[in-house]
């Protein structure tokens, strides 16, 4: 008997939920099951999230030929469905902002790198600032 199917209403826990779980517990409950209530990021979260896009761009130019499944988080079925394509593709060298699902827990990775034929190596991009 395979695992049981979530469905749209049921959220999924993310990387950024993760994070704001492991700060406060009342945060991830909040952001998870009333964001309405969530304050405006400020100029500089802002700030911050615009230098992480700017740098998973550059990062994908480090890996000419790779694809973007851009389908976006309320499209999961589209970005499973798109991911497999791309995996079973030889032709293709990386897979940007792929998306995988094992059971009831679903990823999404910055960078895939075709290694082999079957072998992909999981790449994450981080950016820092150092403050002074």
């Amino acid at each position: 008997m395979g695992q049981p199917r979530r469905t749209a209403a049921e959220p999924r826990l993310s990387k950024p939920r993760f994070l704001s779980g492991l700060q406060c517990h009342k945060r991830l409950h909040l952001e998870t099951y009333a964001p309405a209530l969530a304050s405006e990021p400020d100029e500089q979260v802002r700030a911050r999230l615009e230098m992480g896009i700017e740098v998973g761009e550059l990062a994908r130019g480090c890996f000419p030929g790779g694809t973007v499944v851009d389908a976006d988080h309320l499209e999961a079925r589209d970005a499973l469905r798109r991911t497999a394509e791309l995996v079973s593709n030889p032709g293709v060298p990386a897979i940007f902002e792929g998306m995988f699902e094992y059971g009831s827990t679903v990823v999404r990775v910055d960078i895939l790198r075709r290694v082999a034929r079957e072998t992909w190596r999981l790449i994450e991009v981080k950016s820092s600032a150092n403050r002074v």
